[in-house]
């Protein structure tokens, strides 16, 4: 896997990019210290993956 970083002026990720193969994922973040509120999902909505 191939993965860069960028950061800002004040040291803080901006981006990531991820390469494995053929499948690249870009990742932008744009916050930091904001509260947030998450929920995990109901059962029947999730599933099981293997390694």
């Amino acid at each position: 896997m191939v993965a860069e970083v960028w950061v800002d002026g004040k040291g803080v990720p901006v981006r990531l990019s991820q390469t494995a193969g053929a499948t690249s994922v870009v990742t932008d973040f744009l916050s930091f210290g904001v509260p947030v509120s998450a929920s995990a999902p109901p059962a029947a909505e999730t599933a099981e993956t293997g390694a």
